[in-house]
């Protein structure tokens, strides 16, 4: 099955906002709209770039969506765990039937999306912080390497 981050959304808006001196963007999933955003700091002002910002802003309003999916599969989890509770709880149980093993199938695979959306959603994080890391030092390697020059 192919990850939630790695699904296409719909960019309903992108661009550069004077406002919060950032780029931001919007992606529509699930009839919803999700912002993501990515503010430069002061001192890097000279340095920004609109398409680095655009990826980051990306990646932040898909992280965004998400946990909005990571919320609603949570929600489906706890009524499976009723039904189940309230099912074990009958006489006429047995956990033997053939229907029995389909609601335990579906219970499992539904146990099973939600751990690995919540492991996309650290792989995610993880990506947008080594992203600004190592961004970070391309930034003052280049820097560096202009003041070599200059003092030439």
């Amino acid at each position: 099955m192919k990850k939630f981050i790695e699904r296409k959304f719909h960019i309903t808006s992108e661009g550069w906002s004077p406002y919060f001196n950032g780029t931001y963007v919007k992606i529509a999933y699930k009839n919803k709209i999700f912002l993501g955003e990515c503010l430069v700091h002061p001192e890097d002002n000279k340095k920004k770039s609109y398409l680095f910002g655009a990826t980051i802003a990306y990646k932040r309003a898909v992280r965004k969506a998400l946990i909005c999916e990571i919320e609603d599969t949570k929600e489906q989890f706890k009524v499976y765990q009723n039904l189940l509770t309230a099912c074990q709880s009958t006489k006429g149980w047995n956990p033997k039937e053939k229907s029995t093993k389909i609601l335990y199938r579906q219970f499992n695979i539904l146990a099973k999306r939600l751990n690995n959306l919540q492991n996309e959603k650290i792989e995610l994080e993880d990506d947008i912080y080594f992203s600004i890391k190592q961004r970070d030092i391309v930034t003052n390697a280049i820097d560096r390497k202009k003041r070599q020059n200059k003092t030439k």
